[in-house]
């Protein structure tokens, strides 16, 4: 089995898309990219393929393919037809030399899980995308003592499950859920089908204003200017009704999280299927969650004042720490169905939305 550690075969990528990401403000709504150091214009000007490239990646733009060297050719990850080698040097005056015999057809690629890592499966060899300092773990929330699982990736700590605080509040028998109080240390939640078990395995539905920790005002105000941001880079850091320590993602670090699963799924014989790699096993209507990653994503959907699922079959909508307009929220999508994971906006503040939360990074930690 080969092994490559991310920090020769991803890190490139990973640092790639955070300085991408650092051009893009929170109203980036999708990301896809790959590293510009691991980008040539034609495979013919990656160079020699050599002992000392093997496990290198290099995506030429001309044929719109991924390679990898093999230790003596650039083999296509997408089960094409290899390109032509590189051209030699050759000629005092450093005319290019003759083009290079064509490269050995490629094998398609999978992804799969084995012992807590992430593998590439090409044709009969393996790579393990590991790197020092992925981690996963628990913590407990001081407010209540529920303990959450979180899981590293691609520099950042996300909760690996929705958040579960507050008091349940059920829906009057014919009528509609109350709009919820955030007054003083008091947090309402809604729970699917007004079941604490519900609350649980989906975690709480908070409205905006709810999870923001701010007044119910803030309903029909955008009150952007609500939201905390970190000193000097001014980028939105809100605690909202996160455990200490923990914050509610800004857009910013969804579409970091959706650009990383991005592109590792690029590497895979069915592109761009970031939804599947973050969903959870065996909770999808169609069974087509990998969990790659250990994120764990569930089909929340998100409820509306009536008590209503809003979507059927059931996506999953996590509230942003963003405040797009007045009676507006933003949030992160995902479908399984279609793979997509975007950023929304336009569904109503006073809908009850599932919500994770991202651990505080020191600004020098993770570039964005």
């Amino acid at each position: 089995m080969k092994t490559i550690e991310r920090k020769t075969m991803f890190a490139a990528l990973s640092a790639a898309l955070l300085a991408l990401l650092a051009a893009c403000g929170d109203e980036t709504t999708n990301t896809t990219a790959y590293g510009t150091e691991n980008a040539v214009s034609a495979l013919n000007k990656a160079g020699k393929c050599t002992e000392e490239r093997m496990g290198e990646t290099v995506y030429a733009e001309k044929e719109g393919m991924l390679y990898v060297c093999d230790g003596s050719l650039w083999v296509s990850m997408k089960g094409e037809d290899g390109q032509k080698g590189a051209r030699g040097d050759s000629g005092s005056v450093g005319d290019d030399g003759d083009p290079g015999n064509p490269g050995a057809k490629g094998a398609s690629c999978t992804i799969k899980t084995a012992d807590g890592a992430t593998q590439l499966v090409c044709g009969s060899a393996t790579y393990t995308i590991s790197s020092e300092g992925d981690e996963s773990g628990v913590f407990t929330d001081k407010r209540d003592g529920k303990v959450y699982p979180w899981v590293k990736i691609a520099g950042l700590v996300w909760m690996a499950k929705n958040l579960d605080v507050g008091t349940m509040v059920k829906k009057p028998a014919g009528g509609n859920y109350e709009t919820q109080a955030s007054s003083g240390n008091r947090i309402d939640k809604w729970c699917a089908h007004d079941s604490a078990a519900y609350c649980d395995t989906l975690g709480g539905y908070y409205q905006w204003h709810t999870a923001m920790a701010v007044s119910d005002t803030c309903l029909d105000h955008r009150c952007a200017d609500q939201l905390d941001t970190l000193p000097v880079i001014k980028w939105v850091r809100h605690r909202g009704i996160c455990p200490e320590g923990w914050h509610i993602p800004a857009p910013r670090e969804y579409m970091h999280l959706k650009g990383f699963a991005d592109t590792v799924a690029n590497f895979s014989a069915q592109p761009a299927k970031a939804a599947m790699a973050l969903a959870s096993i065996g909770k999808w209507f169609d069974g087509k969650g990998t969990d790659a990653f250990g994120f764990a994503a569930m089909p929340t959907s998100f409820l509306t004042p009536a008590g209503n699922f809003a979507a059927s079959p059931q996506p999953m909508a996590l509230l942003v720490a963003d405040a797009p307009s007045t009676a507006t929220n933003a949030n992160i999508f995902m479908s399984t169905s279609s793979g997509v994971v975007q950023l929304n906006v336009g569904y109503g503040k006073i809908n009850g939305f599932t919500l994770r939360c991202v651990k505080d990074w020191a600004p020098e930690s993770v570039q964005f």
